[in-house]
Parts: structure tokens; C-alpha cells; sequence
């Protein structure tokens, strides 16, 4: 799969993972994750769709990605400065 979306795929640490067997959670983040998303629309030939309701739409994907917020620092280094999202 690396080699195919021409990424870089990082397995979280098994001790921090969930304590799932044979359950893998990757983080794909950054320029890597606008590069899968591009190529697997192209792939599939298929537009995007986004929605909210997961239990509906988890069943017939191929691929899930979720995306959270980054909040602004309150305090210590670099506070009141946000997260640099230029390539998101």
C-alpha cells in the first residue's frame, strides 16, 4: 500500500494502540494525507462524499478518515498561536 499511494504510513505503537488482536490503527497525516485522498478519487473515479452519520456509510467504504480540530494553546511556548495548517 505504501508503495502504491506513494506515502509514508506510520502503525501506532502497539502499547498505545487499542487492546484489540489483529486490530491495526495507522496515522496518516500532513501533505500524505491530501496526496491519498486526491489519488483514491482518481483511482475509483468516484467524487467524495462526507457525512456525519458513520454507522450508515462505515459498512460500504473502503476507506475512512477522520479528521479533529486543533485547538489554540492557552498557555506555555507558543501560546495563542495555532496549529500551522498550510498543507492540510
Amino acid at each position: 500500500m505504501k508503495e502504491a499511494l506513494g506515502g509514508t504510513l506510520a502503525r501506532r505503537r502497539k502499547e498505545r494502540g487499542w487492546r484489540r488482536p489483529r486490530l491495526w490503527w495507522w496515522y496518516v497525516g500532513g501533505p500524505t494525507m491530501t496526496m491519498i485522498v486526491y489519488k483514491f478519487a482518481l483511482l475509483m473515479g468516484v467524487n467524495l462524499h462526507f457525512s456525519f452519520d458513520v454507522e450508515s456509510h462505515a459498512v460500504d467504504t473502503n476507506i475512512i478518515v477522520v479528521s479533529i480540530n486543533t485547538s489554540t494553546k492557552t498557555h506555555g511556548l507558543h501560546a495563542g498561536k495555532t496549529a500551522d495548517l498550510t498543507y492540510a
